[in-house]
């Protein structure tokens, strides 16, 4: 992996918005026990 294509990658992502996704990770109520604790 090239400088070029770190600093294109970098660009892109800067560009790019933050994906919707994350807004599903936020704290669930504590009736949900947590499924991702290993």
């Amino acid at each position: 992996m090239s400088l070029e294509d770190f600093n294109a990658g970098l660009r892109v992502l800067l560009k790019t918005p933050p994906p919707p996704v994350q807004r599903k990770f936020k704290p669930k109520p504590k009736a949900e026990p947590p499924k991702e604790q290993k």
